[in-house]
């Protein structure tokens, strides 16, 4: 079921009808089961728990975002350097005769020439 809490926000002056965020000037109430939810509490502790599998995990990787480009890129910022434990990222690299090659490195690489755990 469904929870809610009241008094999140309050009219501070009656006259302009300003309304604030309670930052804990009055009482705010809490209350368990007040409506039916949209999802059940199993479902939403589930979703809780893989949003902070995903934090963990970017925290642990070096990256800033846990999935991106999935149509176009699927694997991007889902391989890692075997070494450092970063992100790999494709780069193109143009060859001689106009063709194309494509590199997967780490980001570091890219920007500095010199990868960190090659060193």
């Amino acid at each position: 079921m469904g929870d809610a809490l009241l008094q999140k926000t309050y009219t501070a002056d009656f006259l302009t009808k300003r309304q604030v965020r309670n930052n804990g000037e009055i009482a705010q109430v809490y209350v368990k089961d007040s409506h039916k939810g949209i999802i059940d509490k199993q479902t939403w502790n589930a979703v809780q728990e893989e949003f902070d599998r995903r934090e963990t995990f970017m925290e642990s990787h070096g990256t800033d975002r846990y999935s991106y480009g999935a149509d176009c890129m699927p694997f991007c910022e889902k391989v890692f350097c075997g070494d450092c434990k970063k992100p790999v990222h494709e780069t193109f690299m143009e060859l001689k005769g106009n063709r194309t090659v494509a590199v997967q490195e780490p980001q570091e690489r890219r920007e500095s020439g010199m990868h960190e755990c090659l060193r």
